[in-house]
Order: C-alpha cells, then sequence, then structure tokens
C-alpha cells in the first residue's frame, strides 16, 4: 500500500474519528464524578481502548484458529508474502494495529508532556509503552508497505492483544479502587478476577505461544540473509525490500520478544506472591 492509501484508508480515519471523539466526550464526563474523576484522561484512554483490542483479538483469534492454514500447508513464500485468501482481513488487521498504535501513541506523549509539567498524572512506565507502541507502528506500516509478514502479523497483532484486555479492565479497577471515593464491595473482586484472567492469557498468549511462533518466523525469515537466489529472494527483489529491512525485522522482534520475557517475569511473580498471600491468610 501506498502511504497514502494507509493514512487515507477508512480504518485509519474512523480509528482517528473514534478516538478523538471519545476522549472529547468521556474525559469531562468521567472528570464530573464517580470513581474514575481524578484520573480521567488516563481512563478514557483505557475505555476506549478496550472495544478496539477486542475488536483485534476477536478478528485475529478466528483467523489464526479457524480461517488460517496451518504452518504445514503453507510454504515459507506463502507466511512471507502471501497471497492469502485471508488477506483482506490481515490487511485491515495491521491497518487497525497501525492506526490503533500511531493515534495512542499521540495519546501517550500528551499524558507524558502534561505530567511533566504538573498538569497530569505521572503514567506507570510510560516509556517503555511509547517504546512499544512506536516499534509496533514502524513493523505495522511496514508491513502495509510491502505486503510482508501479514501471516505473522495476524498473531503479533492480534492475538496477542488477547491478554490486554483484562490488562486494561484491571487497570481501570485499580485506578477506581485508588480513588478518594469509596470503591463499591464488587470493584476488589472483580479486580482479582481480571488479574487471574490477564496472568493466565498473559503467560500463555506471550509466553510458550509467543515464543514458538517466533521460532517459526526466525526460520522463516532470518534465511533471507543468506540467500541471494530462488523465489523467494525474487520475490524480495520485486517488493524493492532492501535485507536491511529484514535484519531491522529480526532486531525489533527480539525486543519486543524481550519486552515480552520482561514482563511475563513480573506476572509470573506477581502470581508466586498472590498465591503465597492466599496460604498465609
Amino acid at each position: 500500500m501506498e502511504p497514502f492509501g494507509i493514512f487515507g484508508s477508512s480504518v485509519f480515519l474512523r480509528t482517528s474519528v473514534y478516538m478523538a471523539v471519545g476522549h472529547a466526550l468521556l474525559i469531562p464526563l468521567l472528570g464530573r464524578s464517580g470513581p474514575l474523576g481524578p484520573c480521567a484522561a488516563r481512563a478514557a484512554r483505557l475505555l476506549l481502548a478496550i472495544p478496539v483490542l477486542v475488536v483485534s483479538a476477536w478478528t485475529a483469534g478466528r483467523l489464526w484458529l479457524v480461517s488460517l492454514p496451518s504452518f504445514g500447508q503453507t510454504s515459507q513464500e506463502e507466511r512471507l508474502f502471501g497471497p492469502h485468501s485471508f488477506g483482506d482481513d490481515a490487511e485491515w488487521l495491521t491497518l487497525l494495529a497501525f492506526s490503533y498504535h500511531i493515534i495512542d501513541l499521540a495519546v501517550l506523549v500528551t499524558h507524558a508532556v502534561a505530567s511533566t509539567l504538573g498538569k497530569a498524572q505521572p503514567l506507570p512506565e510510560v516509556g517503555t509503552m511509547l517504546a512499544h507502541h512506536v516499534v509496533t507502528a514502524l513493523l505495522a506500516y511496514h508491513s502495509l508497505r510491502f505486503s510482508f509478514l501479514q501471516f505473522y502479523g495476524i498473531f503479533y497483532v492480534g492475538v496477542a492483544e488477547c491478554s490486554s484486555v483484562p490488562l486494561a479492565a484491571m487497570n481501570l479497577l485499580r485506578m477506581a479502587s485508588e480513588s478518594s471515593q469509596p470503591p463499591g464491595s464488587w470493584l476488589p473482586k472483580l479486580n482479582s478476577a481480571m488479574r487471574v484472567c490477564f496472568a493466565i492469557s498473559f503467560l500463555v498468549v506471550r509466553g510458550p505461544w509467543w515464543l514458538y511462533v517466533n521460532c517459526r518466523f526466525y526460520s522463516d525469515t532470518a534465511p533471507l540473509l543468506l540467500r541471494a537466489e530462488g523465489p523467494v529472494a525474487e520475490r524480495l527483489a520485486s517488493h524493492g525490500m532492501p535485507r536491511v529491512h529484514v535484519v531491522c525485522w529480526l532486531f525489533a522482534n527480539a525486543l519486543l520478544t524481550l519486552l515480552q520475557l520482561h514482563w511475563g517475569s513480573r506476572v509470573l511473580r506477581g502470581l508466586v506472591r498472590a498465591v503465597q498471600r492466599k496460604r498465609d491468610e
């Protein structure tokens, strides 16, 4: 896709309108009253993220588990460049991921600047989130420009987001619990349930499942650095894609994988502490 086709697509424009109008309506509404009032901007961001993450995870899960041919039924060339019977859905999913991460990146930068000026509460781990969004948006943009790796993109920008849904809900409930207004008795129980859902989904999807897909990803992409001939190398050249781009993909994937392992270790430690506290009670 050309840059104009990406930024002028209906997916990008609709996502932009959804996020802009959503923030304009939710921030004043949440700020008036209720347990999320003191952190209305942060809460609005999470509330708007949840529907996008649900749609991404549902669409990708349906494709990956039902419609998508298995690794054994596809060739290396098909997994890297297609064509795919699911091509339109994969492109739409990548467009949605790119649109959301670009717009949410702007929201995060705005929050970071406002918190630096003392006009908003600081976001936890904002630097890590900014780095994650920049890398993800760049990879999604590159995938769209060169029609590259959309097979794997279904997992990385779609299936993996299933753990982000309970995480966003968990953060919302935590903000409500930390507010000056006392939460209802159901909030702590719901928050605990979301914590368990997040921990299980993260450790499964972004743990062994992510690492398995990564092994297949590296086995498909790493040989591109060595082969100067063959159908895959010809497709690489026909797409006008230099080999240095493959190096960038491998490096970015390694960074994102290290990030998943870092977060996964923290989730696992938190789960162990929760079990220990439960035993002590």
